[in-house]
């Protein structure tokens, strides 16, 4: 029986991230969405269902650090990621990433998830954003880490000052296809592990659809 206050999932998704979390001490000890908070516009923050899996390497000029700022880091993700990079270069994940990826689509990744499956490249190489001959590039599983990584800074900046509610401290379950071999499933756990989380569980997607589906069912029947 695990001792930590949540248990947390995440769908680490090739469009969208989802996290929700079951607080174990809670004595109705339902599933809870979590709503990310995340830059939606240049220096705007809000909470959001979901999370976009997209990464955008902010340049010089085209965002200001002011524009990207969070309150929180990304900590060993960003700096392992932007090894090498240009000083001025910041990741960005999320909505804002997505939007402004698609305005200069050089310096957005998207589907980090389905590169990490893909037997085809090196996806300890930097590939990504694929087709793309300028700019810092990152690996699958260094723009996986950054995804990740934000999903653990906006917990705990939600969390701020409950000290049994560190993410690091709480029992992760991240969710994988069901066709991920081995190979994709050891990069998952590296880029979660790159990210600063404590060791996870995966969890395949059909299995995580059926836990949903029998919690869905008890809420009914409540």
């Amino acid at each position: 029986m695990s001792s930590s206050r949540h248990i947390i999932g995440i769908d680490l998704g090739t469009t969208n991230t989802a996290v929700a979390s079951v607080d174990m001490r809670s004595a109705a000890q339902r599933v809870q969405v979590f709503e990310v908070p995340q830059l939606v516009a240049a220096g705007v923050i809000e909470a959001r269902r979901q999370l976009p899996s997209f990464v955008y390497l902010a340049g010089e000029h085209d965002l200001g650090p002011a524009q990207t700022a969070l309150p929180w880091s990304l900590g060993a993700a960003a700096s392992v990621s932007l090894r090498g990079a240009a000083a001025e270069t910041r990741p960005v994940v999320g909505e804002l990433a997505r939007t402004q990826g698609a305005r200069i689509p050089s310096r957005m990744i998207a589907s980090a998830k389905s590169w990490l499956c893909h037997p085809g490249v090196d996806r300890h190489a930097a590939i990504l954003p694929w087709g793309s001959d300028e700019g810092v590039k990152l690996s699958p599983v260094e723009a996986s880490a950054l995804v990740l990584a934000h999903v653990r800074g906006a917990w705990d900046h939600a969390h701020a000052g409950l000290a049994d509610s560190r993410f690091v401290d709480q029992e992760i379950i991240v969710s994988v296809p069901a066709s991920f071999d081995e190979a994709a499933r050891e990069l998952t756990l590296e880029a979660a592990a790159k990210a600063g989380l404590p060791p996870v569980v995966l969890l395949e997607e059909p299995q995580a659809a059926f836990y949903a589906w029998i919690d869905a069912h008890r809420a009914a029947r409540a």
